[in-house]
């Protein structure tokens, strides 16, 4: 069948590229010769070479070489030819220097087809005159026919298969799975005796064995609906949560390990509260439709910046968002790349798209999918629906992400009270040091003093270089005698007022120590500044930006001209409801 399917998309291509270029004749014939030369010579190059990436279907950095107008209008780059000079020509200059096609495709053209595009591109790019208008075909490249495959339509109801032995279907799944043994002259296994029963309920639904009096119990049961009611138990027990539960937690991506930068400190790691509401969710039956929304969307779908209290609901959707918060992110770094942004964002889309959508559509952040009908304007669609909270021009570092677990007003009025307390506590600590200082270094200066008199000097040199400035002799003493620089109260003989005086700025600052006031991090995701104009990235490279998208989803998933991520009426005023309108969207 593929060889079938390439062997009618080049018939596509040659005809495509024949009517582009055919005239209606012309008196001297001169016309058609040029344009005969270039479907004889130049289009059989493209074809073999180019159009599998560059194509109707796939059009890599924008660029459509199955049509002739494609050919002149270019990439998303600018123009890949320059008539009448085959050296000022993007296109052969890539293909020249062998960077395209790909080396890993080893489909080099040959010296001959190589000298045979620069003649034709050195006489202008003869063939090229009759295409009309040379401005880029805007037609969506999904297709109804794409839209029609059965992974992108609507899941419906099929009519149950009649069986032979309708005795033992109790479950419209057991005629599915009979009528298919059936075929094959196979039959349902004997039913399962109760002591194996019961263990695969507890082993599914908690994870655990039951135990030897459970066994017992069951076993003395003689009821009906002694198993029922064995079921309904066990999705009682808090046990069911954590063990289904972690099948969510996997998908998401989720991890107790605590989190470190690159320098080995530890990120804020309150995560465990999103774990908890995932197996509260479980437990509490909670709605699937929910369960998405509040995960994708939850601080658009309760208004917590204008709540004077934070209530279990609002809790629970702030949490929940913990969800988007799963992915590596490494731009916490004091220097990190305008690319670690875009690779974050490109985390969390590929989160979603594989966890919800069942989709991979990583393939599409560089170029358009070579096999699923994802377009790359669709990958980058989708992305600036979170490019609203994930703000590449309003950036926030994973350790400034986080919600207090209190409403803004209260956590503004607590920020402002310790901000007062630490600028106290900060001319505290000045003032101690003052008293201390003039001892710590007489007591110093008595211990180098003991040193011998020919290391003296330069062990003095090394303790008082800054630790970036030190070279490595200095390096190897400063480990040797930093302890010379360590002195402790009991070291030194205050005067009496001094003694006061730091008695007195202790208890201070211990009694401002306790007078702070805290609040708990939710390691949550919310909209931060203004929505970004996220531009589509040529070749997944955010050195080099194309044209701003629109935020939507997947076309192929949507009626034609209908993907836009539109603002939903209930929205928090202060939200850009992008990540509403994808639950919404996604829960219909």
């Amino acid at each position: 069948m593929e060889i079938i399917r390439q062997i009618a998309r080049c018939t596509r291509l040659l005809l495509v590229l024949g009517a582009a270029l055919g005239t209606a004749g012309t008196a001297a014939g001169q016309s058609e010769s040029r344009d005969a030369r270039f479907e004889k010579e130049i289009v059989p190059i493209l074809k073999q070479h180019c159009v599998q990436c560059h194509g109707a279907k796939l059009t890599r950095g924008g660029l459509d070489l199955s049509t002739a107008a494609g050919l002149v209008t270019g990439s998303d780059s600018g123009p890949v030819i320059v008539k009448g000079s085959a050296d000022k020509s993007m296109l052969f200059e890539k293909i020249a220097d062998q960077t395209m096609p790909p080396p890993e495709k080893k489909d080099r053209l040959s010296d001959k087809e190589i000298a045979t595009l620069r003649k034709w591109l050195d006489d202008g790019a003869p063939g090229t005159e009759t295409t009309g208008p040379l401005t880029k075909d805007k037609k969506d490249s999904v297709t109804e026919e794409d839209r029609a495959h059965w992974a992108f339509r609507k899941a419906v109801a099929g009519a149950v298969p009649p069986v032979q032995t309708t005795g033992r279907v109790r479950t419209p799944v057991d005629a599915f799975v009979l009528a298919k043994l059936e075929s094959k002259g196979l039959a349902f296994s004997p039913d399962a005796e109760k002591t194996t029963l019961l263990r695969r309920a507890y082993l599914d639904l908690v994870g655990l064995p039951p135990s030897r009096e459970e066994v017992q119990a069951f076993l003395a049961d003689t009821s009906a609906d002694a198993y029922e009611r064995v079921v309904d138990r066990l999705l009682d027990s808090v046990h069911y949560g954590e063990r289904w539960g972690r099948h969510w937690l996997d998908v998401a991506g989720y991890t107790d390990s605590p989190h470190c930068d690159k320098q080995g400190a530890f990120l804020p790691a309150e995560d465990w509260r999103y774990r908890d509401y995932v197996v509260r969710s479980f437990n509490d039956d909670k709605p699937y439709d929910r369960f998405l929304i509040e995960q994708l969307a939850g601080d658009e779908f309760v208004d917590w910046r204008s709540a004077t209290r934070f209530t279990p609901e609002i809790l629970d959707a702030l949490i929940a968002t913990g969800y988007l918060r799963t992915t590596p992110d490494w731009t916490h770094s004091d220097v990190f790349q305008e690319a670690y942004r875009y690779d974050t964002l490109a985390r969390v889309v590929d989160n979603v798209s594989t966890g919800v959508l069942g989709l991979t559509m990583n393939c599409a952040r560089c170029h358009s999918h070579k096999y699923e009908p994802i377009p790359h304007e669709d990958y980058y669609r989708l992305m600036a629906v979170f490019a609203t909270a994930y703000n590449t021009e309003d950036w926030l570092r994973p350790e400034q992400r986080f919600l207090a677990d209190i409403p803004p007003a209260g956590r503004a009025e607590i920020d402002e009270h310790n901000k007062k307390i630490e600028t106290r506590l900060e001319q505290i600590k000045k003032e101690l040091d003052a008293v201390r200082a003039p001892h710590k270094k007489e007591v110093i200066a008595g211990r180098l003093a003991m040193l011998p008199e020919a290391i003296r000097a330069d062990v003095e040199t090394a303790l008082n270089t800054a630790l970036e400035s030190r070279n490595e002799i200095q390096r190897y003493l400063a480990s040797k005698f930093d302890s010379l620089t360590m002195v402790t109260d009991q070291q030194i003989k205050f005067t009496e007022a001094e003694t006061a005086s730091l008695t007195k700025l202790g208890n201070e600052f211990g009694s401002l120590q306790g007078q702070k006031k805290s609040y708990g991090k939710l390691q949550s995701l919310f909209d931060v500044g203004k929505p970004p104009a996220l531009p589509q990235l040529i070749r997944g490279d955010s050195r080099t930006p194309g044209k701003v998208v629109e935020a939507g989803f997947p076309s192929v998933l949507c009626p034609p001209d209908n993907a836009s991520a539109l603002r939903r009426p209930e929205t928090p005023a202060d939200s850009s409801g992008r990540r509403l309108a994808l639950a919404r969207w996604l829960t219909s």
